[in-house]
């Protein structure tokens, strides 16, 4: 049943012509795709990406194809896919899916920027292949459903993700595609959601294994070499999911994943900033009134969705445990009252009054639990030494479903991030003045340039 459903959900997408992507779904993957570029942008001079991806630099000399936020350093498409995908990770302010837990655009996006600057593609191919792709990545992980101990869906679906994107935009047909994710399914190597949460830096370079190893899969198939009949479902069998074939066949080409994908504005886990916002509410309300943040004994309670609750790491060494520690976060947030990319990352890793205040934080669940689109509410106490307090709730944080962000908002996120570069490219994906999202011909190597 998973074969079925694969292959026909490859043969959907093969033979999509271009005008089968509505308007508002190429917009919103235009928007995809300047957020992931924006994102690889801002982090390229992280000094813990650089130390974990120096091994690597060598290969960013010997190429044609852009590392974003490199200079003039070109690699070849796989190794610049690579290297563009983990930047796009690293701060954690990628875009993501409000159902699903799969980051689609640091999949396909990357694959296809090196793919179609290396064959010279037009803008209008890249924004199809990327839609169609990511839709496919989408529906792949709607149709599974793990137990109490997920996968991360960076270390599962980024091969496929990138390996549909690939094969579209070489147009192979909805056999040869389908060989393709086959392929990219033996590819596939799911590692624990835990590892990511425990900050093990290693799993920020996931998706660029899996971006990478994409231009493979979508060479063996395309080559005529078979793919292992069974790939998907073993896969599935390994992992003990329970599938819903479904899922990945259902109302294709009416319903667009795409819809429902959400935008962040701070670099750290989703799942903590609702409880970052109302700490910040209650800080800034404190501080009016003559308090001193800093005093020695605050406490501060957090209730929060159920899946947060386990995010309650207190002894927090690295820049992605931080990002996934809600106690660092409120503590940084705190007390320095700052929620930017490098706050949130490594630059309060030693503060001493940090690391105290992370144990006077305490996570619970939030009674009762909220339905979507409020199902990440939260609400946040803090208590003075002196006795005062104050509280404050946030039921739908700035980016999630029910407060998403509008089109000059996202502008804004990728034009700053971008610091000046590769702005032509970013305004017509993002249809600004000067851009220009449906004038396909033009050429994603020029635009680049």
């Amino acid at each position: 049943m998973d074969d079925l459903a694969l292959r026909h959900l490859c043969q959907w997408a093969a033979a999509a012509a271009p005008d089968a992507v509505p308007a508002d779904v190429l917009a919103r993957i235009g928007a995809v795709a300047a957020d992931t570029i924006a994102c690889a942008l801002g982090a390229a001079q992280d000094a813990e990406l650089c130390a974990w991806t120096r091994d690597s630099d060598p290969d960013i000399f010997t190429g044609a194809c852009t590392v974003l936020g490199k200079g003039q350093a070109r690699a070849s498409p796989g190794i610049a896919a690579r290297h563009n995908a983990v930047a796009a990770n690293w701060l954690q302010l990628d875009e993501g899916h409000h159902r699903l837990m799969c980051h689609a655009g640091i999949y396909c996006v990357p694959a296809a920027l090196a793919e179609c600057e290396a064959a010279d593609l037009g803008l209008g191919q890249f924004l199809h292949a990327v839609a169609l792709g990511y839709e496919m990545t989408c529906r792949l992980a709607a149709a599974w459903t793990f137990g109490a101990a997920p996968v991360h869906p960076h270390s599962l679906w980024s091969t496929l993700g990138a390996t549909a994107t690939l094969g579209l935009l070489r147009a192979l047909d909805g056999d040869t595609l389908h060989q393709a994710l086959l392929h990219a399914a033996s590819f596939a190597a799911p590692r624990p959601f835990a590892i990511v949460a425990d900050g093990g830096l290693a799993a920020n370079l996931w998706v660029g294994k899996g971006v990478e190893q994409a231009f493979a899969c979508t060479a063996r198939a395309d080559g005529g070499l078979p793919a292992p009949a069974q790939a998907l479902a073993r896969l599935g069998e390994m992992l003990g999911v329970q599938t819903d074939a479904a899922a990945c066949t259902d109302d294709l080409g009416g319903a667009w994943a795409v819809r429902l994908n959400y935008f962040k504005v701070l670099p750290c886990a989703g799942q903590s900033h609702a409880a970052l916002e109302a700490l910040l509410r209650i800080r800034e309300d404190l501080l009016a009134q003559g308090c001193e943040v800093f005093d020695a004994g605050v406490r501060i309670d957090a209730e929060v969705h159920a899946f947060a609750v386990g995010m309650a790491q207190r002894d927090v060494r690295t820049s992605l445990a931080a990002r996934f520690s809600i106690p660092h976060l409120l503590a940084v947030a705190w007390l320095h009252g700052r929620t930017d990319a490098d706050a949130l990352g490594a630059a309060f890793l030693r503060d001493a009054r940090v690391a105290r205040l992370r144990e006077a934080i305490r996570l619970r669940p939030l009674r009762p639990a909220l339905p979507p689109p409020h199902h990440r509410a939260a609400r946040v106490t803090v208590t003075l030494g002196d006795g005062r307090s104050g509280q404050a709730q946030c039921l739908s944080p700035l980016g999630s479903q029910a407060k998403p962000l509008d089109s000059a908002d996202i502008a804004r996120k990728c034009l700053a991030l971008a610091s000046g570069r590769h702005t032509t490219l970013l305004r017509a994906l993002l249809d600004l003045p000067g851009g220009g999202k449906y004038l396909g011909a033009i050429g994603i190597r020029s635009l680049l340039r």
